[in-house]
């Protein structure tokens, strides 16, 4: 059995003693959420077992109860009852953040997916995943800083391996913008640094007219154009 050490609770409502669970959402509320129980391992009184915890599992890190429930009615597969098949089961793992991708709105009421499609906005997605935390960050928990500087770097590296044209808007995340811009600067230093994004400083917003627009460039990275398609 796999245990996960955790601090007995957390600020902000929080309460890891019952598994990463929001209390307003239970198995006959609405909006409904998994059951949640607190489970100590017989070895180890300062762990719980991970499978009766919802933390954060697979490529979009499902978190929260109301969360699992969301993906296993989605999924037609019991998340409330085995959580860690987010974790151990490859297509159910990609089937998860492909369901949150698609459907979750979080408090922004748009989802990954349309902020995308529609807006071409990078920030929109850190905002609707995680806004509360990174939008901007540590406005609601401190720590949170270095979280953001990690996200940028990803997303940057990510845009350089798929040879992209050039960045999303961060506009819909507030002062993600700023974390960027100081994150490349020459004054950074350290872990405050995204070293990955240096070659995309004066790429980051799509060209005007591209707002409600699919991104379709031409061959020079210097003068990108853009068309509905």
């Amino acid at each position: 059995m796999r245990t996960l050490k955790t601090n007995r609770s957390t600020p902000g409502g929080g309460d890891y003693t019952s598994g990463y669970c929001s209390l307003a959402h239970t198995s006959t509320s609405d909006p409904d959420g998994c059951s949640c129980t607190q489970t100590v391992s017989e070895d180890d009184p300062n762990g719980y077992a991970s499978n009766s915890m919802f933390y954060g599992r697979g490529p979009m890190q499902l978190s929260w109860n109301y969360n699992y429930i969301d993906a296993s009615a989605a999924l037609g597969v019991d998340l409330c009852t085995s959580p860690d098949l987010v974790a151990t089961n490859p297509s159910i793992a990609w089937q998860s953040a492909f369901h949150f991708w698609m459907t979750s709105t979080g408090s922004t009421g748009t989802t990954c997916h349309d902020y995308v499609l529609t807006s071409g906005d990078f920030g929109g997605t850190v905002k609707t995943i995680n806004g509360g935390l990174e939008c901007p960050a540590g406005a609601y928990q401190s720590g949170f800083d270095l979280s953001v500087i990690s996200r940028l770097n990803k997303y940057c590296k990510a845009a350089t391996e798929l040879s992209v044209d050039l960045l999303l808007d961060f506009d819909a995340c507030s002062e993600l913008q700023t974390s960027f811009d100081s994150c490349v600067s020459e004054s950074c230093s350290g872990n405050g640094c995204c070293s990955e994004c240096n070659i995309w400083v004066g790429r980051t917003l799509a060209p005007t007219g591209c707002k409600t627009a699919f991104h379709v460039l031409n061959s020079s990275k210097d003068s990108p154009v853009c068309a509905n398609i």
